[in-house]
């Protein structure tokens, strides 16, 4: 499976790289948001990791919205942003699960065999 991941910190997104490969997927990394969005055309991946806050400090939700609705991509969001920051928005921008910094090897494994199953009920 084809998973993208935007995480503008090398050594997180070398750390979720891995996982995801050892998972057996294949990953995309991309740095910005003009990377993901040419990415997502190119290879249509179904599974997208991105930060709530892209690396242009805007809020990832449009960024995820996006994804979805021209990709039908799963997203889980991977951010330091606190909770509430999340909760707090509105609606239609918080219904994306999200994995809140810092979180164990573990704690990142269960969310991506969530979202992973997800994946496989849907299709």
């Amino acid at each position: 499976m084809l998973i993208l991941l935007l995480e503008d910190e090398p050594i997180i997104a070398q750390f979720i790289g891995e996982a995801m490969e050892e998972s057996g997927c294949s990953v995309l990394y991309a740095s910005n948001t003009a990377e993901v969005m040419r990415l997502c055309e190119q290879f249509r991946p179904a599974f997208a990791l991105l930060n709530f806050r892209t690396n242009a400090g805007a809020n990832g939700t449009a960024l995820a919205r996006e994804i979805r609705k021209r990709f039908h991509t799963r997203i889980l969001f991977i951010t330091g942003a606190r909770k509430q920051d999340i909760e707090n928005s509105p609606p239609s921008e918080s219904d994306y699960p999200a994995l809140f910094k810092p979180f164990t090897r573990q704690q990142f494994r269960r969310a991506f065999t969530t979202m992973m199953a997800g994946l496989q009920d849907a299709g």
